[in-house]
């Protein structure tokens, strides 16, 4: 059911694209390419269960902040003993900053807790992200090229796959992609009539994008900075400092509060952030090139070409227009990365709209090139695959093969729970999908045995004890639970 509704959306949108894009009808052709976009995101958003890494989180954090805006949680603070030197079962929450959260609360605030109201705002934005890049494309060469390098955007798997819960980081990541290029587009508006008003605007969307992922946010300034001519240096200046000092005030405002609020654990999570850097955590080691590598994974395997053209257009006289902020947008992210020892494939996309605008310029440069014989069959085998082999990876990003059932299943043993236990509060442990619980279900949850402790704080705070037994014996001295149920089958990932 699933395949079947990727080949016909696909159909349709490729269909209707293209015979817009060669009728010259840029609206009609943007307007398919958006709607193509969300139809692949709404299939591959489709499955009813939360996405092990990083999803899950994000879920129950946002749930939880619908009842208390100001404090991120996992858990109750101070009701039982936890971890706080673990991300993943703490009770203060600082693991990400807090705008994605905030936006994903509101959307469960006005659809409901549900999966689809989890999903909704970064299906929305993921779009929207697309048309940005066409306006970029076209201002800065032509709507052509715009449209080249919008379908190259809404056929990339990897962004498909983020926007639905299904790639690491996902919805964080995919509202820092979407302040990242329209911090960019409002610097490219400023740059063409520099004004105050304008330089707030970038401002206000850095300070935005700082609250998202912090400090790379600051490739909105770069790219814009490149934007501006000589000639407007000295009446931009002040506007780039007018706009730094609103995004650092905003910054700070989070800072000094989680700060103030949680200082240890605050400081704790800072240095954390810094670690990825110079340390290789949670596994996510490679060597240096693996962002470089990965281009041929998540874009197309002869994404090089348009790359290595525009490489080396950069060091002669007819170099393309606009080449410095392109060279930046797309080097800055990929060589800090590439240094940081912590290696998460995530961490470069927002570099991508400068690859797809670089390669719709490419794409229409070979294009417009005569060619005889040989060449001419080249040059037409070069430019179908150019734009069809980036949809090999996004069949396996919506992954409709490998729809889980067990999962499926899993979420709707766990949607059940209520029904079983009742509306009394439950602490429920040795729970082996315990962030799935806690977000389907009113209860408390934990993937480990309870301890005296937790029994005694259990039933001071009026919770029932429930308990997946699994053969193993509670620690010396535990009281048994309330309530015993027999182990559900691991949910899978």
């Amino acid at each position: 059911m699933v395949l079947t509704a990727f080949f016909l959306v696909m159909t349709a949108g490729t269909t209707a694209f293209f015979t817009a894009l060669r009728s010259r009808k840029t609206r009609l052709a943007l307007t398919a390419l958006l709607l193509l976009s969300l139809a692949l995101k709404l299939i591959s958003a489709s499955h009813p269960y939360l996405s092990h890494w990083d999803e899950r989180y994000h879920a129950l954090v946002a749930k939880n902040l619908i009842a208390h805006p100001l404090e991120p949680t996992l858990y109750p603070p101070g009701l039982f003993a936890v971890d706080r030197s673990d991300w993943q079962r703490t009770d203060i929450w600082l693991h990400k900053p807090p705008l994605t959260l905030w936006e994903l609360a509101a959307s469960m605030a006005l659809f409901g807790v549900n999966v689809f109201a989890l999903r909704l705002p970064s299906l929305l934005l993921s779009t929207a992200a697309i048309a940005l890049t066409f306006w970029i494309g076209k201002t800065l060469y032509s709507p052509r090229v715009g449209l080249i390098a919008a379908w190259l955007h809404a056929v990339t798997g990897v962004l498909v796959a983020q926007a639905a819960g299904r790639f690491s980081t996902d919805h964080v990541d995919t509202l820092f992609f979407f302040l990242v290029e329209l911090g960019i587009a409002l610097g490219l508006w400023h740059s063409r009539k520099p004004g105050w008003g304008r330089a707030l605007a970038v401002g206000l969307v850095v300070g935005l994008a700082l609250l998202t992922k912090w400090y790379p946010a600051l490739l909105i300034v770069a790219v814009w900075a490149l934007f501006l001519r000589r000639d407007q240096w000295k009446r931009a200046l002040p506007h780039l400092a007018l706009a730094l000092l609103l995004a650092a005030a905003m910054f700070l405002s989070w800072r000094g509060y989680t700060r103030a609020q949680w200082p240890a654990i605050a400081r704790a999570e800072e240095t954390y952030n810094a670690r990825h850097f110079f340390e290789v955590l949670e596994g996510h080691h490679g060597p240096w090139y693996s962002h470089l590598g990965n281009i041929g994974n998540f874009f197309s395997p002869i994404a090089y070409i348009p790359l290595v053209a525009f490489a080396i257009g950069l060091f002669r006289k007819s170099r393309i227009p606009h080449s410095a902020p392109l060279a930046a947008w797309f080097l800055l992210p990929y060589l800090f990365y590439s240094l940081a020892a912590t290696k998460m494939g995530g961490y470069v996309l927002p570099a991508a709209p400068a690859l797809f605008i670089i390669s719709g310029v490419f794409w229409w440069w070979l294009y417009d090139r005569p060619a005889v014989g040989a060449w001419r069959t080249l040059k037409i085998v070069t430019l179908f695959l150019l734009l069809a082999l980036p949809v090999l990876p996004l069949i396996h990003r919506v992954r409709p093969e490998e729809e889980r059932p067990e999962r499926d299943a899993y979420t709707a043993q766990l949607k059940a729970l209520p029904q079983r236990l009742g509306p009394a509060p439950a602490a429920l442990f040795n729970d082996p999908a315990f962030i799935e619980t806690m977000f389907f279900t009113p209860y408390l949850a934990f993937d480990r045995l309870p301890t005296p402790d937790d029994i005694a704080r259990a039933h001071a705070a009026g919770f029932r004890v429930v308990l997946f037994d699994d053969g193993r014996p509670l620690p010396p001295n535990t009281p048994a639970a309330d309530v015993t149920l027999p182990m559900p089958p691991a949910p899978g990932n």
